[in-house]
């Protein structure tokens, strides 16, 4: 089962909603650090038992990278903490509510900082992946009418990696 969010301003805010405002915020915070031209930031973050992880890639144009920090990587380390600790609070906001956790979302920003956040549940994460290696897979969150897929890619998944 699925779940779909669209934050639109104007509607009264919750706690949710400000759990998700601050998230979004410091994915663009994090996209902004890097420097590199971007129309839209990407966080896939994934709650499983006592474990979490996440993942950030952005788009320019038809093109999907991941972020590179450089000389910057403490700071994006201790953003992307922030930010994991916020949807962590998210995760559990949302058991406290609905009376069941996400197991994973993924957002997606423009630089005009609209968003759209995307909830799974029951450890289904079909469509959900940011990870280029998914691309072009069930898996992958991205719709290839708006991406290419590098020749790269094309040559490590012919590979089987």
């Amino acid at each position: 089962m699925k779940k779909f969010f669209k934050h639109f301003l104007g509607e009264r805010e919750l706690p949710k909603d400000k759990l998700l405002r601050n998230a979004v915020a410091g994915l663009v915070e994090l996209a902004n650090m890097t420097g590199v031209l971007w129309n839209e930031a990407y966080l896939m973050y994934e709650e499983q038992e006592s474990v979490s992880s996440g993942t950030v890639t952005y788009r320019n144009g038809r093109n999907i990278n991941y972020f590179q920090f450089g000389a910057n990587k403490e700071e994006a380390y201790q953003i992307s903490n922030k930010i994991w600790a916020v949807l962590r609070k998210l995760f559990k906001l949302i058991l406290l509510n609905e009376g069941q956790s996400p197991s994973a979302s993924v957002i997606r920003v423009d630089k005009a900082s609209k968003f759209e956040v995307k909830f799974s549940y029951d450890n289904d994460i079909k469509g959900m992946s940011i990870r280029l290696f998914d691309m072009g897979k069930p898996s992958s969150f991205y719709n290839l009418e708006l991406v290419d897929i590098h020749d790269f890619i094309k040559e490590a998944q012919q590979k089987g990696l």
